[in-house]
């Protein structure tokens, strides 16, 4: 019983620290949580919040869809959810060349990606070079989808092409501005 109450005494702590910003206190504290097994889910979605808001999006998201495959907690669940696609926006608008989009040239595959509810993630659901063929993030991280073979194969299309097709909305985004 009392290795019940230290445990849960050192967790709360850690959350404690977590909510003041004293992240690298309470990262050391969830590190001493983590041999309860009771506290496993809860310490996982704690780190992934604590990531996120470090700004280490990749640690983020891993610790999120972490969360989504061994919790049962459905409103948290969706909030990680919703966290793994704001951090992999984020991530794609730092990496995206703000230059890109010219007539008649789509930049979708160096710019987008559509993440559905479910973990799904396929090029931008308006582009005709999506072909039905999704990835799931809980079986693919974003950077390997990022750079897998099907969009090194998209890009090498558009580069080839100018876009997927003659309507493309991507490719003509400045006709209609």
């Amino acid at each position: 019983m009392k290795n019940n109450i230290q445990s849960y005494e050192v967790f709360e702590l850690a959350k404690k620290y977590s909510s003041e910003k004293n992240f690298n206190l309470a990262l050391k504290y969830f590190s001493k949580c983590s041999k309860f097994k009771e506290f496993k889910t809860d310490i996982i979605f704690e780190k992934a919040k604590i990531f996120y808001e470090l700004n280490e999006l990749e640690k983020s998201s891993r610790y999120f869809l972490k969360y989504i495959n061994i919790s049962s907690n459905q409103l948290l669940k969706a909030q990680s959810k919703v966290e793994v696609n704001n951090s992999i926006q984020i991530l794609v608008d730092k990496n995206c060349n703000k230059n890109c989009a010219s007539k008649g040239f789509c930049h979708t595959p160096w710019s987008y990606v559509t993440i559905r509810f479910d973990g799904k993630i396929f090029p931008d659901n308006l582009c005709s070079y999506y072909m039905g063929e999704t990835f799931d993030l809980t079986d693919i991280n974003y950077l390997e989808y990022w750079n897998s073979k099907y969009i090194r194969n998209f890009r090498k299309y558009i580069v080839e092409n100018q876009s997927c097709s003659p309507m493309c909305p991507q490719a003509n985004i400045l006709e209609k501005i």
